[in-house]
């Protein structure tokens, strides 16, 4: 039990310096990971799977795709789907947000419920080549 209560303590903590520090979603995946090895939850991202921004990737790839229109194809192929989220500073008001399916997550990850997914950089380019 006390083991869970320090996890709780920590990912906690890490929430508000994260709010407070405006990281990087490498920087916050980064601490997440380090958090779970700490709790023998294993590697939150593993090593071979370096998760980065899709701008990043579709760049780096040099993809034709824009940010937008890659969203718009992995919307289609079912990996991700947009929900509506409550906005924090505006009651009554809400913005979308990307959330993977269940097959997205073969390809990404969400580090922060807030955050886009980060995208696998050892499996974009098959990504990119089902799209």
């Amino acid at each position: 039990m006390d083991t869970l209560i320090a996890l709780k303590k920590e990912l906690m903590f890490l929430e508000s310096v994260s709010k407070t520090l405006a990281l990087s979603t490498k920087d916050l995946a980064t601490m997440y990971d380090n958090i779970a090895i700490k709790h023998n939850l294993g590697s939150y991202v593993a090593e071979s799977q370096t998760a980065k921004p899709l701008g990043t990737l579709l760049k780096e790839h040099n993809s034709s795709l824009t940010v937008q229109g890659f969203k718009r194809k992995a919307l289609k192929a079912g990996l991700i789907k947009i929900q509506p989220w409550p906005h924090k500073t505006r009651p009554g008001k809400f913005k979308n947000r990307v959330i993977l399916t269940d097959k997205g997550k073969t390809y990404g990850v969400v580090v922060d419920t807030s955050a886009q997914p980060l995208w696998f950089a050892n499996t974009f380019k098959e990504l990119l080549e089902q799209l």
